[in-house]
């Protein structure tokens, strides 16, 4: 929603609030395209307009794979054991979709602005 939008361009992202089903488990998720944010926004109006926020993601120590059933135990054991700063779940090339980063730190990120759509 457009005022939790705000708060996070003011204060910054919280794992706090990070499903913990995601791939990486409870973590932040970005992606470069933003159609794959797409997938994930909802109407903020009745106009039907969303928002997405642009977004400083510092990879750090990447971890990358193109695996299309990568580990998720072994990803988020990575993550949080400081295996890795980062993981790129490439899908683009194992299944023709988009590019997904993830952090375990909302340090890690700096929001730059919302865009509404």
């Amino acid at each position: 929603d457009e005022q939790a939008a705000k708060q996070i361009e003011s204060t910054g992202f919280s794992v706090q609030h990070a499903r913990p089903d995601g791939l990486c488990g409870a973590a932040l998720y970005f992606a470069e395209c933003s159609t794959k944010a797409d997938e994930y926004a909802s109407p903020v109006n009745s106009d039907a307009h969303r928002l997405v926020i642009l977004c400083r993601v510092l990879g750090g120590r990447v971890h990358y794979t193109e695996e299309r059933r990568p580990d998720r135990k072994r990803l988020i054991e990575m993550l949080q054991a400081g295996e890795c700063d980062s993981i790129l779940n490439n899908r683009e090339a194992c299944s023709k979709t988009f590019k997904e980063f993830v952090v375990a730190r909302p340090s890690q990120v700096v929001p730059e602005c919302v865009v509404e759509y």
